[in-house]
């Protein structure tokens, strides 16, 4: 006698909608039967009888056979004529659910929530002994329901049920198909460090809970260099939210959609969620919120203003929607229209980099077994490597890829980072063990090369497989080059962790974008004349244009050519001075009097820019800071991306120069501050001394504020800076007027439209 708990049968036994609520219930069953290969269509008026036609593979005979259902509400009786009637129809020929073909049912069941009498069995057994009939009744359905939806009743609907774990398992394919990690073995993801984008000198905000911001706001932009974490980041955001225990609580529903989905459509989030739950059925929930999860806006590429107006609508409608949030993942946004909307301004988060000790863990665990890992990863930590390469989780996996591999030689920067991984995975390395011919390699690094390069150029996030194997064989053909395209391609997906397949779709796609990026920089080298503009500045350009200058390493025209670039936009300007150095790095080999050049280019301009906007004398986006955030916003810039010994010898150069210039240049003592904080940063003894003692106690008060700020935040002190701070105390005292000023460079916005509260008083005293 089979056993059930009551409550269970209770619920099951109470349904009387069998399309609302016996219906989901029973397709959630049948998908999650390991003897049921799919659903293929559900109640309607012209399956003939069934109300589920079911597909399975016979292991008996390799072919397929189709299962017919009919569902009943309530008890099965000897007269109950309805049942016999659609038995009847499913004996009958008819297309199969593709259309194609002509087949007939082998196999029929019955089902129903409540009891069949044994008289109803042997009625129908009598009348139709050619056919195979089941009967599933209560106590089978409510085993089938322990079995497969063991959450079902638990105080949600079957299709909320259904609806959280289709994004929970859409969630799962992403992390298999696109985690560059071992499926098997991996370590433990990182959890990562978010902070709450500051402007100030205070200390960083940073965020205890990522999920717990979500549950209490409205929007969240969360950005991060590439490789960062951040579809990591919004895959644990749905994993988290759709757990069943989770959703009876906060009834939040994760929606994952591409960049190409949410900024490229004309639809409302409303629109756009409505699409992907319609199939669900819902039930109306007033509880039920839904967080809309956008990953890769960065990765978009129409004009700013088409970007920013449809990001900033997106975000209207979640300030004024009551059921609805929305996060934003993306690169570092520098697009001075979203920077302004003061919803994006107050939600901004940034993942930070990883830690040296967190990424020598990370890689420890991954090359764990490997002979040569305790050597490498002494030489890691005692080398340069680790300040040049970006901290995150991509930059870690392949490196561990690298020395699980057997790899000797250490990549001196991220682009030969790359570039060896790319080399192993395309099959560089299978030549050696004659899995792969030369010719075949250098052929699919071509081939590859196009195809990034067409992407990019046409804003694809992925390619038709029909259209890339037409690429495969254009390009083997006009070369005549006697491989098999087909092959070759098929090759490609099997062995290559770079691209991967979408059978569903019958698309390919880069694993990461930033491999899309670096074989489009491939192509780039193979060109005599590539246009340099201000546009290499823009964020969908960057990384592409960094790999370039690191594959060509020694390159000093092209580097000058960079320097010397006329950028325009205020954006644009801003982005060269985040991505200067690491240009400056990756082309290493080049004649360092060009990294000079670049160097004092860069600290020249960032000195111009601070003044322009810090005096008023141009319209930026920057000027809703007071003068002292805008100072720390420059300084962390720089400070992140110029903290490097290789620069070193540049910045020392730079301030020896810059020195002897006329001191009374309004913009050179903010490069020259900006300059010596990088000298100290490298081990360059005093700091700020010989920049005060240059201009003699006249420096302007805002840099005799931030000296003494950068000198505490570092734990330095001297005579001469004791001094400084001495004056500016004495002045605080002695006059009103000197006191309110400096209080305005902490509180009140260059251009007068908002003050922020500080605690610039107590730093005063």
């Amino acid at each position: 006698m089979l056993t059930v708990p009551n409550e269970l049968k209770s619920r099951l036994l109470n349904i009387t909608d069998e399309v609302r609520e016996l219906h989901p219930l029973l397709e959630t069953i049948f998908h999650k039967m390991p003897t049921l290969m799919k659903v293929e269509y559900t109640h309607g008026p012209n399956e003939r009888g069934a109300d589920f036609i079911l597909t399975k593979e016979s292991a008996e005979f390799g072919d397929t056979e189709y299962v017919g259902v009919i569902v009943k509400v309530g008890k099965i009786t000897q007269g109950m004529s309805s049942v016999t009637e659609q038995i009847e129809e499913c004996t009958l020929r008819r297309l199969s659910p593709s259309g194609k073909k002509e087949i007939y049912l082998s196999e029929i069941w019955v089902v129903a929530n409540g009891t069949i009498t044994e008289g109803a069995k042997e009625k129908i057994w009598a009348e139709y002994k050619t056919q195979k009939i089941k009967f599933v009744d209560i106590n089978l359905l409510t085993k089938w329901t322990q079995s497969y939806v063991p959450d079902y009743g638990v105080e949600i609907n079957i299709q909320d049920y259904n609806l959280i774990s289709k994004q929970r398992e859409l969630c799962v394919e992403r992390e298999l198909k696109f985690s560059l990690l071992p499926k098997e073995g991996s370590p433990k993801h990182l959890t990562p460090e978010i902070i709450h984008i500051d402007d100030e000198f205070s200390p960083i905000d940073m965020v205890r809970n990522i999920f717990e911001k979500v549950e209490k706001s409205k929007f969240l932009s969360i950005e991060s260099q590439m490789g960062g974490g951040k579809t990591k980041l919004l895959n644990s955001m749905v994993e988290h939210f759709s757990d069943i225990e989770m959703y009876k609580d906060k009834r939040i529903c994760p929606i994952y959609l591409t960049s190409k989905e949410a900024i490229h459509s004309k639809k409302t989030l409303s629109e756009l969620i409505k699409g992907k739950v319609e199939e669900f059925d819902l039930k109306d929930d007033e509880r039920r919120k839904y967080l809309v999860l956008i990953d890769g806006l960065d990765e978009a590429k129409p004009n700013d203003t088409d970007i920013s107006t449809r990001v900033i609508s997106l975000i209207d409608e979640v300030e004024n929607s009551e059921n609805i949030k929305l996060v934003i993942a993306s690169r570092d946004i520098t697009n001075e229209i979203i920077e302004k909307n003061s919803c994006f301004r107050k939600n901004r988060y940034r993942i930070k980099p990883l830690k040296l000790n967190g990424m020598i863990k990370f890689l420890e665990e991954l090359c764990a077994g490997v002979s040569i890992r305790t050597r490498l990863l002494e030489d890691l930590k005692k080398s340069d490597l680790f300040k040049v390469l970006p901290k995150t989780p991509i930059a870690a996996i392949i490196l561990a890829k690298l020395i699980s591999e057997g790899s000797e030689e250490l990549p001196m920067n991220l682009t030969e980072l790359y570039a060896k991984y790319c080399e192993l995975s395309l099959g560089r390395w299978d030549i050696d063990k004659g899995l792969k011919t030369q010719k075949q390699y250098e052929a699919l690094d071509a081939i590859v090369s196009n195809i990034a390069s067409y992407m990019l150029l046409n804003e694809l996030p992925s390619l038709s497989k029909a259209e890339a194997k037409q690429k495969f064989k254009d390009y083997l053909d006009e070369r005549n080059l006697k491989i098999d395209s087909d092959a070759l391609f098929d090759e490609m997906l099997e062995r290559s962790s770079i691209l991967v397949k979408d059978d569903a779709k019958g698309t390919i796609a880069f694993k990461h974008r930033s491999f899309a990026e670096f074989f489009f920089a491939k192509q780039l080298i193979n060109k005599q004349k590539v246009e340099i503009n201000s546009d290499i500045f823009h964020p969908y350009w960057t990384n592409s244009f960094f790999f370039y200058v690191g594959l060509k390493k020694d390159c000093p025209e092209l580097l000058e050519e960079i320097i010397t670039l006329p950028v325009e936009h205020e954006g644009m300007r801003l982005s060269r001075l985040v991505n200067m150095g690491s240009l400056l790095l990756a082309g290493y080999q080049s004649p360092y009097w060009v990294i000079e050049k670049g160097i004092d280019s860069i600290f020249t301009d960032a000195g111009k820019y601070f003044t322009e906007v810090r005096e008023g004398q141009t319209e930026s986006f920057l000027s809703v800071l007071p003068p002292l955030h805008l100072l720390s916003v420059f300084h962390n810039i720089i400070e992140e991306g110029y903290a490097y010994k290789f620069l070193k010898e540049a910045i020392v150069k730079s301030i020896e120069e810059n020195s002897t210039k006329k001191s009374d240049c309004e913009s050179l003592p903010y490069s020259l501050f900006f300059l010596d904080s990088m000298r100290y940063k490298l081990g360059g003894g005093e700091l700020f001394d010989n920049l005060i003692e240059l201009y003699n106690g006249k420096l302007p008060t805002l840099l005799d504020l931030a000296v003494g700020h950068e000198a505490k935040r570092v734990d330095y002190s001297s005579p001469v800076i004791k001094k400084v701070q001495k004056r500016l105390a004495k002045n605080c005292k002695k006059s009103i007027e000197f006191r309110t000023a400096v209080v305005k460079l902490y509180e009140e916005s260059i251009d007068g439209t908002k003050k922020i509260s500080t605690n610039s008083q107590k730093r005063l005293r």
